[in-house]
Order: structure tokens, then sequence, then C-alpha cells
């Protein structure tokens, strides 16, 4: 492959979001376009696991591996478990995706794959041009994800962080009807603390100790805590499961985040463009509806440059929550064990997915305590003023 090859399209990064855009340009996308994918690997990674409460925007129904009819809320006061009707809770396997995605992707003679390190991009001559260890390469644009966002440019740079353990029982242990969205009746620690439990069957699934907070914690402390649940919920000790895998993540949650571009030439895509939601951390369902409008507006002949898949009253919503949880975290967990105790979870997770209209949400915000969010409104005000002046 020649250092000097161009192509239409380059793709810097093989992980979700440049598989997916790889997917929506060939089955989508304007016809007869080449196209590179670049990355340091492109063998099939089991080390993430992406869950989602709605199957529109994703390619292919097939991708999903796992889907649980109900969910699980738990707090010190509270307990529910909720049917989802009309959404189901779909899970990923990172793995998984990577060789379905890559099955159906090398059958397109459009493209090409190179393992590489790649060094920079930029723009020259009005194209686009990535730097690598192999060489370097042109395309009219370049789509990337290897960029994270730089969570502490933000004032509101709080991050959603996580060891996840999946372990295999000697005995039936899970109930496999529902998973648990949020166990918040663990030990509350710096911001928001609480387990996130995949059960798969009896005797598999995974267990994610979760905080929103500023600071990482060791590995052991995550681990400890999520021996402790174990023995604790479930009288689990350490000779009663084998951990067979092991996950770690770091979510951004940023006001403001949104920047779908470098420059006019290299578009940001996935949690690197800041499509992480602010208030969740879920960005598996917005990367693929954004990925789908790059397309869309490349078919078109216009820039593909996307819109921010939030409106401004929804960032304003994140910045407001944002705001609480680092400020007034004791504030954040009431608020979170009243939304779950005087809200129908589907009403909820209609929120939490933008799909609400402005009374449904007064309705939710009016069961809320009222008076953080005041606090919030004011102490928040300039990054209010931008969310809303922004497009």
């Amino acid at each position: 492959m020649s250092s000097a090859q161009s192509y239409d399209y380059i793709i810097a990064g093989a992980g979700c979001a440049g598989l997916s855009l790889a997917w929506f340009l060939v089955r989508e996308g304007p016809g007869n376009k080449k196209i590179l994918i670049a990355d340091q690997s492109l063998q099939a990674r089991d080390d993430k696991t992406w869950c989602f409460w709605s199957s529109r925007g994703i390619p292919d129904a097939n991708l999903i591996d796992h889907e649980w009819k109900k969910l699980e809320i738990r707090t010190d006061d509270h307990h529910a478990v909720s049917g989802l009707t009309p959404y189901g809770y779909y899970c990923v396997q990172s793995d998984s995706y990577h060789r379905k995605m890559t099955s159906l992707l090398r059958e397109s003679a459009n493209i090409d794959w190179l393992e590489c390190r790649i060094s920079d991009f930029e723009t020259h001559n009005n194209r686009a041009r990535l730097h690598t260890s192999e060489g370097t390469f042109d395309a009219d644009y370049i789509f990337q994800s290897i960029r994270p966002v730089d969570i502490d440019a933000h004032e509101l740079n709080l991050k959603q962080h996580f060891i996840g353990w999946e372990i295999r029982t000697n005995r039936p242990a899970f109930n496999t009807e529902a998973a648990c969205f949020m166990d918040l009746s663990v030990e509350q620690h710096e911001g928001i603390t609480f387990m996130y439990i995949l059960s798969y069957s009896e005797t598999r699934a995974i267990f994610e100790y979760t905080l929103f907070s500023e600071h990482l914690l060791a590995t052991e402390n995550y681990e400890t805590e999520i021996r402790n649940y174990l023995k604790d919920r479930f009288d689990l000790d350490e000779n009663s499961y084998t951990v067979i895998r092991k996950e770690r993540g770091v979510i951004p949650m940023v006001d403001n985040g949104f920047r779908p571009a470098a420059n006019d030439r290299v578009i940001n895509i996935g949690a690197s463009a800041g499509l992480a939601k602010a208030s969740t951390g879920y960005t598996f369902t917005r990367t693929h509806t954004v990925n789908r409008e790059i397309v869309q507006l490349l078919k078109e002949g216009k820039p593909p440059i996307p819109r921010n898949p939030s409106s401004k009253r929804f960032r304003a919503y994140d910045i407001l929550l944002l705001y609480i949880i680092k400020n007034y975290p004791a504030s954040a967990l009431k608020i979170f064990e009243t939304l779950f105790r005087k809200n129908r979870l589907v009403a909820i997770l209609k929120f939490l997915s933008e799909e609400t209209h402005f009374g449904e949400e007064i309705k939710i915000f009016w069961s809320l305590p009222h008076r953080p969010f005041f606090k919030a409104i004011f102490g928040a005000r300039k990054l209010l003023r931008t969310a809303f002046s922004t497009k």
C-alpha cells in the first residue's frame, strides 16, 4: 500500500463508532467510495459491554447479544422491578459486535484495512491527511474516534467510572428476568455510587461498581466493593464463583461536551465527539443515530458535520444535574431516589432518551426536590447561557 494512496473517506479507529459509520457508508451512503479503516489493532477486544433501551438506530438487530424485558431499581427505601414496554433493555458485547460488523464490512471491495500507529491528523490542500507508522494517507474527510474528550477542559468535569466483573457461580443465584439498572443502596462515597448488574443466566452475570464523581479509585477499591456486594447480597464467597472477565471504563460527564469536528475535514465520531449523554454516560444509540445523519449529509453533498443530538433544553437539564452531583452529592442522591420512587420507569427512560415533551418533563421535575435545582440554576447560570446560545 503506497503512502501516497488517496481515499474518499478515512475512518481512524475501528471500534463501535468507526465500524458503525463504515456500515452506514457501505449500506446507505454515496456509492463507490473508497474507504480506509485504520487502527492500532483490528482484532476484536472483549473489554466492553454496551447497553441501551431502544433498538432504533442500530444497524442490525442481529448485533444484540441479550435482552431483558424488565429493569430493577434499588435504593435504601425503595425496590421495584418494572416492565419496559414499549422498550426492551439490550446488551451488545464489544467482541461480538466487532466480529459481526467486520464480517459484514469485509464483503465490500471498497474498504481497505490497515493496522498502524496513528500519529496525527491535519488538513492539507483542502484534503484531510492521516499520518501513521505505515505512511501518510489523504481523503476528503477523516472520521476519528481515537482522541478522547478532554474532561479537564470543562467546568463540570465529572466521570462515570467503574470496574466490572463477569462471574460464573457454582449454583443458581441470579434473577434472569430483569437487569439491575441502579442499586443505590450501596454505601455512598463521593458523588453517586451504585451497582449495575446484568444477569445473563442463573449462574452468569456482570457486576459493575460505578461512581459519578471527579476522581478515580484504586483498582482494589472497586474490586473490594464488588466482592463485598456478592457476599452481602447474594451470599457468594470467593469459593462460590469464578471471575471470567473484567471491564474497566471512564466515561466523560461534562457540560456542553459536543464537539462534532476538529476542523472542516476532520470529523469527530462516537465518544470523541462528546456523544456520551452528560447525565447518564449512555453513548451507543446516540453514536449510531449521529453516524446515520453523517452519511445522509454526505449523500446530500453537504459537509458531514452533524447537529447536536440533544436539544437546548435537554442540555440544560444535564448541566443542572451535573452541577448538583458535583457540588451537592447528598442532594443528588435524594433526587435519584425520589425520581425512581415517584415516577414510572418507562417515563424515566423516555425522558433520558430525550423523547418527552415539555409537559412530561415538568411532571417529572415537579416530583423531585426543588431547592437543589434552584441553587443549580443560579450556580450554573453561565453554563446554561452557553447551552442556550449554541446550536
